[in-house]
């Protein structure tokens, strides 16, 4: 993912986290959506997911996004992809100064 943001590839960030989740640790780039798990698969938040473009799930550990990103594939989203390991994962990676 962040190869991507830094290639300047367009790409949607679907952060499946709970609202709570949300509140505590926010998505702020600016292509991203919120959608929590349990509803993704509605038909109206279906409708939201792009198909033009690379979307990046993303979750807290990797384990949700995984889930969600096989489930949309098999629906027919064919650009769909998991980040592994989750913001967890994303925030180890990075530099504190660029996390926070």
């Amino acid at each position: 993912m962040v190869e991507a943001i830094k290639k300047e590839e367009d790409v949607v960030l679907l952060d499946v986290r709970t609202k709570q989740e949300q509140s505590i640790i926010g998505l702020t780039y600016g292509a991203s959506l919120s959608l929590p798990m349990n509803e993704v698969f509605k038909p109206e938040n279906l409708a939201q997911i792009p198909t033009d473009k690379k979307v990046i799930v993303t979750c807290q550990s990797g384990v949700r996004c995984t889930v969600i990103a096989l489930s949309l594939r098999e629906i027919g989203f064919e650009n769909v992809y998991a980040m592994k390991g989750g913001l967890a994962a994303l925030m180890a990676y990075l530099e504190p100064k660029t996390v926070f």
